[in-house]
């Protein structure tokens, strides 16, 4: 599935919409920055962390979010078919499923940051 440039979800709270610029690749990659990465991270293969890149997700956050559209992975859907994941089971879980070659590292969409604004 192709994954749109922009992301828009309100957030539970009513006054507050939480959203993701997705359009704006950084210069690194999860190996650039993997002394800051949890345990969801252990087992991914060092090949795998150096062709990860980062895109700009907002200035909000410095937090990871992994933006994808495999059901198998699961997640936040944000739109229908597409993901959202911010955890370390699920970033371990997603390391399962490239390994076993049930989903391609060229499908995930690392993002650093957030934006966030009130309604209105």
């Amino acid at each position: 599935a192709t994954i749109a440039t922009t992301a828009v979800k309100p957030t539970r709270a009513a006054s507050t919409t939480a959203g993701l610029l997705l359009n704006k690749p950084l210069s690194l990659t999860l190996w650039d920055i993997r002394s800051e990465l949890g345990v969801g991270f252990q087992t991914w293969p060092q090949h795998v962390l150096e062709q990860s890149n980062i895109h700009f997700g907002g200035d909000q956050c410095t937090g990871l979010t992994l933006l994808h559209a495999n059901v198998e992975l699961n997640g936040y859907e944000i739109l229908k078919g597409v993901f959202l994941c911010w955890d370390q089971a699920s970033f371990a879980r997603a390391a399962d499923l490239i390994r076993w070659g049930r989903h391609r590292t060229d499908q995930c969409r690392w993002l650093r940051g957030l934006s966030i604004w009130q309604n209105g």
